[in-house]
């Protein structure tokens, strides 16, 4: 999610760029879980992982953290708000899924077995959304809620005693855990106060702001490990 200038129109194919960008953390999030969670090596393994992530990752990135979290709280503090997949973050999501792709290409067929930690330089993509508006000073509101509201789904789900997904599931055993482990790993990994991480735009604002980082970075990371 970026901040700019006030924007004269509503861009278009907005639709059409949210269903692209996070169709491809789709990809990116399935290759990568295809990787850690060691999913069988085939055509068929992979396919699993796809299957697993579709509907959770549209869930807790497209509908959650882009849409409810960015965009309409965006738009509800008087800024325009459009998602711009094609424009501006293509290339960069187009390279993390490439790395992945590597990582599973030397794993299945050489003897190299490369570090998972890897993956946590390419999970550091920008957002789909663009913010353009009038009240700059809203800016790490804007920021904040998406993690905010990842954290709380995930909070809420591992509350409940939702279980952690595993290969060997069934899609609908495993969507609930994906929910819950994507939801904690977005509100953890966009609590981040450095670089181009929500919580790094989230710090720049009021003391509040910065304790609800602080809480969702610790929190989220909390529930990840426990």
């Amino acid at each position: 999610m970026n901040l700019t200038k006030p924007v004269s129109a509503p861009f278009e194919h907005s639709r059409l760029d949210w269903v692209i960008g996070v169709g491809l953390v789709w990809v990116y999030l399935s290759a990568a879980a295809f990787v850690v969670l060691d999913y069988s090596f085939t055509a068929l393994g992979f396919g699993t992982a796809l299957a697993h992530l579709a509907i959770p990752t549209f869930i807790v990135v497209g509908v959650i953290h882009e849409f409810f979290g960015h965009k309409v709280v965006a738009e509800f503090l008087g800024y325009e708000a459009e998602f711009v997949a094609l424009r501006q973050t293509l290339r960069l999501s187009l390279a993390s899924i490439g790395v992945v792709i590597v990582m599973v290409l030397v794993d299945g067929f050489t003897s190299v077995s490369l570090p998972s930690w890897i993956l946590l330089f390419t999970a550091a993509s920008p957002g789909a959304v663009i913010v353009g508006g009038r009240y700059e000073k809203a800016s790490p509101t804007i920021s904040l809620v998406a993690p905010v509201l990842n954290f709380l789904t995930g909070a809420g789900l591992w509350y409940v005693g939702t279980t952690s997904p595993s290969p060997t599931m069934d899609f609908m055993t495993a969507a609930p855990g994906w929910v819950l482990t994507l939801s904690l790993l977005f509100g953890f990994m966009n609590s981040i106060p450095l670089w181009n991480f929500d919580g790094a735009k989230a710090w720049r604002g009021s003391i509040l702001h910065k304790t609800t980082v602080v809480i969702t970075l610790i929190g989220s990371g909390w529930i990840l490990i426990s």
